[in-house]
């Protein structure tokens, strides 16, 4: 059986690629002949045992015209047997019209999308064999003549693993240990890449508490939001190779997320496996990832959440006391686990 998963790109450091990356990786391990067919892809990516392909129809969102050009690009697919699944992923659902049957891994619409992307969805997810998504949250936001069609699967978290001892570079010029806190952020680190990442408010708060906190910030931000940054003495790694963000995660003391809405938000999850507390408002996804109170907290609003992780910088007895039940709770997020359930619903929906 031949599995085809199309995505958008394939980029280190990327949530969304990492899913791509892992479930190909799954059917390639179950006996199954991998595909993964992005528009873009990092030059210097890993060997992986998967096949991958580009779809030449370039980084745009622009709407109609774009999803015309996806369709005529597709055609580089060729025709696709009895024998092939297809897993599509936005913004490139509309590959599927020109396939009779196709599955949906939905990870959700976020506010940063415009409108034709919803209708783009409401054209399409009614077309879908199944629809599978990453989260309860995510289910719910599905139109409701697709919701019965729908299946909740969560992915896994266990990805990371920290080196032993991790490169000259990184351990001289990361914040040392001392009074202040140390706390990590993973994420677009650039307003203007997505507000509803809710980094102006992470900024504000920490100009305001940068007396008690060392802010540590991974992901990309653009020349003047490194600028940016590196003024406000934030340490910042526009990306971090698997083990370094591993060792950062363990080696920080709290994660925080300040977005205003998340279809199941990864990071979260993989500080919990490596037994580091996250922080982060109470919206999305975020009840469902986070054990409220016990391996993490969520705030209704910012000045909430920031007020709570100052107050961890005081006493930080609740952070090894989350940490510890943060480890126990992310061993339900396994791809031991979630991989073989994601390849079984695929095979098991055109059986």
């Amino acid at each position: 059986m031949r599995f085809h998963f199309v995505g958008e790109r394939m980029r280190r450091g990327f949530g969304v690629d990492r899913v791509l990356d892992q479930w190909a990786r799954f059917a390639v391990a179950r006996g199954h002949e991998a595909h993964v067919w992005v528009v873009f892809k990092d030059e210097d990516l890993p060997p992986s045992p998967y096949t991958l392909h580009i779809l030449p129809a370039g980084l745009n969102r622009g709407g109609p015209y774009y999803d015309l050009k996806v369709i005529r690009r597709s055609r580089v697919m060729g025709r696709l047997s009895g024998d092939d699944l297809l897993l599509l992923t936005d913004p490139l659902l509309s590959v599927g019209l020109r396939f009779p049957s196709f599955m949906v891994g939905d990870m959700g619409l976020s506010p940063a999308c415009g409108s034709w992307a919803k209708v783009r969805r409401s054209l399409l997810l009614p077309r879908a064999k199944r629809v599978f998504t990453i989260s309860k949250f995510l289910r719910k936001q599905l139109p409701h003549a697709v919701q019965k069609n729908g299946e909740v699967l969560y992915l896994g978290a266990d990805h990371l693993h920290p080196p032993t001892l991790p490169s000259h570079q990184l351990l001289t010029s990361f914040p040392p240990r001392d009074d202040k806190l140390r706390v990590l952020y993973v994420g677009r680190g650039d307003p203007s890449m997505g507000s509803y990442k809710g980094v102006e408010n992470l900024l504000a708060w920490y100009q305001e508490a940068k007396e008690h906190i060392h802010l540590v910030m991974v992901g990309p931000c653009g020349v003047e939001g490194a600028k940016r940054l590196r003024q406000l003495g934030i340490f910042h790694l526009p990306y971090a190779p698997d083990d370094w963000l591993g060792w950062m995660m363990k080696e920080t003391e709290l994660l925080v997320s300040f977005s205003t809405w998340e279809g199941f938000n990864l990071p979260l999850m993989e500080a919990q496996v490596l037994g580091t507390p996250v922080a982060a408002l109470n919206v999305g996804a975020h009840p469902e990832v986070v054990l409220d109170g016990e391996t993490g907290w969520l705030e209704e609003d910012a000045a909430s959440l920031g007020k709570r992780i100052l107050s961890l910088a005081t006493d930080r007895k609740p952070l090894k006391e989350a940490g510890e039940a943060a480890m126990d709770w992310g061993a339900r997020f396994s791809w031991e686990r979630w991989g073989p359930r994601w390849l079984e619903a695929m095979e098991e929906a055109v059986r």
